[in-house]
């Protein structure tokens, strides 16, 4: 059985700005050489929807690669580098169930429904805001929506959100394997990490209060020893990071899309459950997220051998355009019978825990967003950011009516 290095594959260029510009013709180059295996810069690539999902269940051989992160990103020592390696998508078993288990039923799908009301008041006051500017970059704008939702559901006030925005967009790159970037997460890691500090200091002085939110709740499991000190500080920077860039950039990603299709723009503003079915697409078209895994225990797949130590890369957020259960793939067709089908969310024990609260509010979000922006249009340069990591627009520029 061949090992996966003796292979003959094709090279993909990610982390290059020509391949997150146009992921299309690398990805086909790939997948005519071989028809589920690339190599990368940085380690092999699964290019196929049904190796992706077989490979990612197999959780009794793979593990999240933090060590080889902080390896690559050269980040040895600092306090970042204990988080990526302590943190809960880096945490596996027994241990991985103990810490998730203080968060998860806050973003079940029941507890998520009842936020409806504040991602629409959110959504509402940003465009109150921005939208008599007539014109602006679309990505600042949705910045400014998942991280109020989140600071909402920690009961945090929108008024702090300046101290951290600019941090939480570039931590959110501490898996984007460019190192050039590293000072800058080095600090904006702990800028946040003070943050997060300050607030939990805060909140444990404070007075008693009718409603209690997620942080209260966060606080409590640490109280009762469920989680300690550092893991309770670690999952709130966790949830802050994870619910900042992917949503945003989801959001851009969609309006990409319907700047060239004003037909579904509208439908977006007359139909909610159209949004719906938009996002599902979006996700399976144009997720933002990779997935990655270091090899545990030697692992055999297909009639290849993957030694120990091997550094998986999973692109879920474009698999889906070449291959799994879609007609078309590469178009983008929101009444897909079956986009509900993608993998933007991975598999296995470390899929998204958030990602009922990330389609409600990037669906609630679009349905009031096409509502208030009429005929959007570009008014500039589309810039992307690089693959992998957080995928998507860097700038989108728009210009738009409002509603008279």
């Amino acid at each position: 059985m061949p090992s996966v290095a003796e292979l003959d594959l094709y090279n993909l260029p990610i982390g290059e700005q020509i391949f997150a510009n146009d992921p299309n013709p690398h990805m086909i180059a790939a997948r005519e050489r071989h028809p589920w295996l690339a190599k990368s810069p940085f380690g092999t690539v699964i290019t196929e929807y049904l190796a992706c999902s077989e490979i990612l269940l197999m959780d009794d051989r793979l593990k999240t690669p933090a060590e080889q992160v902080v390896e690559i990103m050269g980040g040895a020592g600092t306090n970042w580098a204990r988080f990526e390696v302590e943190c809960l998508i880096a945490r596996d078993g027994a241990d991985h169930d103990r810490i998730r288990s203080a968060v998860k039923m806050a973003f079940s799908p029941r507890a998520v429904k009842a936020h409806q009301e504040r991602i629409e008041t959110v959504v509402l006051a940003l465009l109150d805001e921005w939208a008599p500017m007539r014109h602006f970059d679309f990505e600042a704008f949705a910045s400014r929506f998942p991280v109020a939702v989140m600071f909402g559901l920690m009961g945090v006030p929108p008024s702090r959100i300046s101290e951290v925005k600019d941090w939480l967009e570039i931590v959110g790159q501490s898996f984007s394997l460019d190192r050039r970037i590293f000072p800058q997460i080095l600090k904006g890691f702990d800028e946040l990490w003070n943050f997060i500090d300050g607030l939990i200091e805060e909140r444990a002085v404070a007075e008693a209060r009718d409603a209690t939110d997620l942080l209260d709740e966060l606080i409590a499991a640490e109280r009762s020893g469920s989680i300690n000190a550092t893991e309770l500080r670690d999952l709130v920077l966790f949830l802050f990071v994870a619910g900042y860039d992917t949503s945003k950039n989801q959001l851009s990603h969609i309006m990409n899309f319907m700047l060239d299709r004003p037909e579904q723009w509208q439908r977006c503003a007359t139909e909610r459950g159209y949004c719906d079915k938009v996002v599902d697409e979006s996700l399976r078209h144009s997720g933002v997220g990779t997935s990655y895994r270091n090899v545990a225990r030697e692992l055999q797949y297909r009639g290849v051998s993957f030694p120990t130590g091997t550094l998986l890369i999973f692109p879920m957020g474009i698999v889906c355009r070449y291959s799994g259960p879609f007609d078309n793939g590469l178009n983008f067709d929101p009444e897909r019978p079956n986009a509900g089908r993608h993998m933007a969310f991975s598999r296995g024990m470390h899929s998204c825990l958030g990602m009922f609260l990330a389609r409600l509010q990037i669906a609630a979000g679009l349905h009031l967003i096409a509502q208030r922006l009429k005929n959007p249009r570009r008014d500039g340069e589309l810039v992307w950011r690089l693959f992998p990591g957080v995928w998507g627009p860097k700038h989108l520029p728009i210009a738009f009516e409002i509603m008279s």
